[in-house]
């Protein structure tokens, strides 16, 4: 029980902590590097739900600023990328 409630609080602060403009570069210096990271959050557009099988099919990703999952979401419900914000920098890509 201890160790849910740890990573539901890593996951609530993490998730908090992201900024809610998308499409963003985030310029970092890495050991005197310039390293420069790209974030982002997308969902569908132009699908259906399937509600016997609470998933979404169709439609083409669309970047948002900001998210209210219908009630139907479940994970895996192909109606976000990534099912969560998707990262890219200098060594992760």
């Amino acid at each position: 029980m201890k160790n849910k409630i740890i990573i539901l609080t890593f996951a609530a602060i993490s998730f908090i902590s992201c900024k809610e403009k998308v499409n963003e570069e985030l310029i970092v210096k890495d050991n005197n590097k310039t390293v420069t990271t790209y974030a982002e959050i997308s969902i569908k557009e132009g699908g259906k739900w399937i509600e016997e099988e609470r998933r979404y099919e169709g439609g083409k990703f669309k970047n948002i600023s900001k998210l209210e999952l219908p009630a139907i979401h479940t994970d895996h419900s192909f109606y976000i990328r990534y099912e969560g914000p998707g990262w890219e920098n200098s060594q992760i890509g």
